[in-house]
Order: structure tokens, then sequence, then C-alpha cells
């Protein structure tokens, strides 16, 4: 199923209604172009499309109507694809697990520290996987409620938290540096107590922003092929670029690796930069219909995340940037690529 719409309650109804019935569902941007639509729609070949004014009654109807129970899955099946751009000029289908989305809502919780009872705020897009693994998915594990909003404001954001008595909110380093620049004045007190940020401020720069805010950012990293990445700890919180350790199930039923790799494939020594690659029981078995990238993107049981880094005497680990050419705007993925087919198309550019 692909689906096209801003956050409501409904897209999450039909999103996971979708999941519910045995089908696999596909968020995507509700502000793609029209060719951007056409493409992921060839690309996915959907047994049903539901663009915006469709997804209100069809997801009153699926929180009314699924009283027949849910499909039978095992939990390493797909539940959801997720389109994220990569190095490659158009953007590829992720196939998240079952096993991945709910083992991230029941460890979530614990990573970034929240308590017995809370509600989460999901303000980022719920194609994204930051809103559909850590803000849905904890919800639905722990019994909290959740307030979604369309879009982020930053003009708007602390009346909204105050309005929807939120206590927690995902958010990347881009909007928090939008909420940076707002007049101080904007700012009101609330229940928001904790705020998650990936990629997150330098340590000098969140101090200041925990003390202006008065609330808690805890930073870590991943990405939609392993939401399990990394986290903050005591020894990494004041070290700048650091990502923190691998974060790992509070389950206990695997355990996230990280290796840290050369070039030749070989491990690098603790200080020096090589490539990021994970490898746990519940990342990503591929990309839809693109067996030709996963076989470079997943070798040897390894998932290769293209994201420079390095690991220091500790074990914590710092990002420094990519191996291949990547621009990131507000948070999101856009290969370099994406942007010269456009360009191409243009009739005055040759």
């Amino acid at each position: 199923m692909l689906i096209a719409a801003p956050n409501s309650a409904e897209l999450v109804h039909v999103w996971m209604g979708a999941i519910w019935a045995g089908g696999i569902p596909a968020a995507v941007n509700p502000e793609l172009k029209q060719a951007e639509l056409d493409y992921v729609n060839e690309d996915l070949e959907p047994s049903v499309t539901l663009l915006h004014d469709e997804i209100a009654d069809v997801g009153r109807g699926t929180a009314a109507g699924n009283e027949a129970g849910a499909a039978k899955a095992d939990p390493m099946d797909v539940a959801a694809i997720v389109y994220t751009s990569g190095t490659t000029s158009r953007p590829k289908g992720v196939m998240v697990r079952h096993a991945a989305y709910t083992e991230t809502g029941r460890s979530f919780r614990s990573w970034i520290g929240l308590g017995a009872s809370e509600r989460l705020w999901a303000c980022m897009p719920f194609f994204h996987i930051n809103a559909q693994a850590y803000s849905l998915m904890t919800t639905l594990a722990h019994g909290f409620s959740c307030a979604i909003s369309p879009k982020f404001h930053a003009s708007t954001f602390w009346q909204e938290a105050c309005d929807l008595e939120v206590t927690s909110v995902n958010v990347v380093g881009a909007m928090l540096e939008f909420l940076a620049k707002q007049p101080e004045e904007r700012w009101m007190p609330s229940s928001l107590h904790r705020m998650y940020a990936a990629p997150g401020p330098d340590p000098e720069r969140r101090s200041e922003l925990e003390a202006r805010f008065q609330l808690r950012i805890v930073t870590g990293y991943g990405m939609s092929e392993n939401p399990f990445g990394c986290i903050e700890g005591p020894t990494s919180r004041d070290k700048v670029g650091s990502i923190g350790r691998p974060r790992q199930p509070v389950s206990g039923a695997f355990e996230n690796r990280l290796r840290i790799l050369a070039p030749d494939g070989a491990n690098v020594p603790d200080g020096e930069v090589g490539e990021l690659c994970f490898q746990n029981a519940v990342m990503t078995p591929g990309y839809w219909r693109a067996q030709e990238i996963t076989n470079v993107m997943l070798r040897d049981g390894w998932l290769h995340t293209g994201d420079a880094g390095y690991r220091d005497v500790e074990g914590d680990v710092f990002l420094t940037g990519r191996f291949k050419d990547m621009i990131r705007r507000r948070g999101e993925n856009i290969a370099p690529a994406e942007v010269e087919d456009a360009l191409r198309e243009h009739p005055s550019v040759e």
C-alpha cells in the first residue's frame, strides 16, 4: 500500500491497519513532485494507493473496524517499507522488519530515560523511520499517549508543547537550530522534559540549549536500515562529535554490534577513521527490488552505512562524515545525483 498524506491520527490508523491486515505499507512524503511520486508508484507497484484527501474516511473506518484479528506474521518478516535517499539518484525502499519496530519500541524508553507515564510528541513526518519506530512504537509498547502534529513549526513549537501537554519529543539537529534561532520570548514553560536529537549539538551548545529550554537533550544516531544505531552514554556526553555506543535491546534477544572497517575490510584500530558497519538480528534484509544496491550495503552479514567515524579507547564512537557524497537537508539524506537529475530535465541546462 502506498500512502502519501500529512501526519494525522487517521494516517497512523491506515498504516497500522495495513500491517494488521497482512499488507506492507509505504508512507511517503506528501510533498513529492508528481514525477517523484510516479517513480515510487512504479517501483512499489502497490495494490492500493491512498492520497491526502482519501486518508480521513479510510482512517476512521480502519480505527473502528479491525475486530476480526491481526494477520499472523513472523517477527522477521517485512512490516513496512521506508523510502530513503542513498548515494544513488533515486530513493530506495528500505524493508523494515516487524521485530525492528517492536524491539525499538520496547527499548527507546530506556535509551533516552523516559518514565512510567509519558505523552510523546510526533512532530516529525510519519514517512520517516524516527516517527514510526521511536514515537509510535514506543507509545504502543508502553501504553503512552502520543500527540501528532501535521508539521513542525519552530515559531509555534513551545505553545504547541504547552497546549498538547507533551513530555518528550524527537527532533533532528536542523530542527533544534531552528528553535534556537527563535526569539527567547517564544519559549514558555511546559511539561516537555526530554528531547531526543539526532544528530545532536556539541556538548557546550547542548548545555546552553538545555538551560535555555529547561529540558534534557539526549543525542544518538540511527538510520532506516538500522533503527538501533548508537546512543549517548555517561562517558560520551561531554565529547565533541561522539554518538555514544551501539544501543542494545532491553529484551536481550540479540546484540547490536559495530565494526569500523578500512576499505580493504580490515578492522581499524582505535582512533583511526573507517566505515561504520552494524550487525544485528533486526536490521533491514535489504532494499525493495534493488538487489544490486542490497549486495553493496549488506556484505558478509554486516550493514555498511557509508558513514565515516572512529572509536576511542573508552569505546565511544565518533561520527566524522561520509565516504560518499550526500546532502543533508532538514535531517533528510539527498543524493547529489537527485539534484543533478532535476537540473538536467530543465530545458535551459545542458
